[in-house]
This record gives C-alpha cells, sequence and structure tokens, in this order.
C-alpha cells in the first residue's frame, strides 16, 4: 500500500464499469451477473447514469423454486421484462473527489452495497463496492498490526 493512504472515492473505485442499457432484456441480464459475479449494475441511457440493478431486483422477478417449471417461467418473465423495468431509477451517486469517510457514511446509512461514481455532467466513471471497502481495511489492517 502506498505511504498515502486512499481518502477520495477515486483511490479505490473500480473505473472499468460495466453498465447496462434501460431497454436490455433481463435474460442477457442474469448472464452478465453469472458470468462477471456482479451484484450491481449501473443503467445508463447514452452516457448518463439513469438507475441501479442489483442481484435482488433480479430475485424479486424469478420464479420463486417451490413451483413446478421454474426455469420455463423465469426464461418467460426474462423475455418478457426488461431492465427498465426492474430498475431503481433513485440510484444515490457520488464524485469521484467525494471523501471516503463520506461515502462509506452514506452507503452504511441507506444499507447501500455499491456507490456508482459520476462526473459533472452525470456520467458513470467508475463504482466502489462494500468489496473495495473490505479491501481498504484490509490494507490498514496490515500498517498497523504488529509484525509476527
Amino acid at each position: 500500500m502506498e505511504p498515502n493512504p486512499p481518502r477520495t472515492a477515486r483511490d479505490i473505485m473500480t473505473t472499468n464499469v460495466v453498465t447496462l442499457d434501460e431497454s436490455e432484456q433481463l435474460d442477457q441480464l442474469d448472464k452478465a451477473m453469472k458470468v462477471f459475479r456482479f451484484r450491481h449494475m449501473p443503467v445508463v441511457q447514452g452516457d448518463r447514469l439513469i438507475g441501479m440493478v442489483t442481484e435482488r431486483d433480479l430475485l424479486r422477478v424469478s420464479a420463486s423454486t417451490l413451483i413446478p417449471h421454474k426455469g420455463k417461467q423465469d426464461a418467460f418473465l426474462q423475455e418478457r421484462f426488461k431492465v427498465r423495468d426492474i430498475m431503481t431509477d433513485d440510484v444515490q451517486s457520488a464524485s469521484p473527489d467525494t471523501p471516503l469517510s463520506e461515502l462509506a457514511q452514506r452507503m452504511r446509512a441507506d444499507k447501500l452495497g455499491c456507490m456508482p461514481i459520476v462526473d459533472e455532467n452525470h456520467v458513470v466513471v467508475g463504482i466502489v463496492t462494500e468489496a473495495d471497502f473490505v479491501h481498504l481495511s484490509q490494507q490498514l489492517l496490515k500498517r498497523v498490526e504488529p509484525a509476527l
């Protein structure tokens, strides 16, 4: 870890962000989330952030595992609905210069698993997830732990 600890969203955000278009079908979303092992994906119109889709959103529109022919019902639902039908459109975001303490406080207070990072034009430039904060904690703890 560098001598100065990270202080802003820019310092820990992932910049290679996979985004979704609101018109994409859910079957492609489900496949992408499984392949990339993502739990959150920003939704854009052009380049501008307009929403967020989470793994929970997909689960809400999935057929129950307790009913017969779950796979067929899931396929029907995923072909019929689009990302815009399940996304959260009142999504919080932050700027790359947002202090990490503020970002962590907002995510914790609102129980958010991630925060999209946008520029002044609301274009997605990064994302910070809970995993990024866990990784940061691990790095900081290594600095303060006594050498064994």
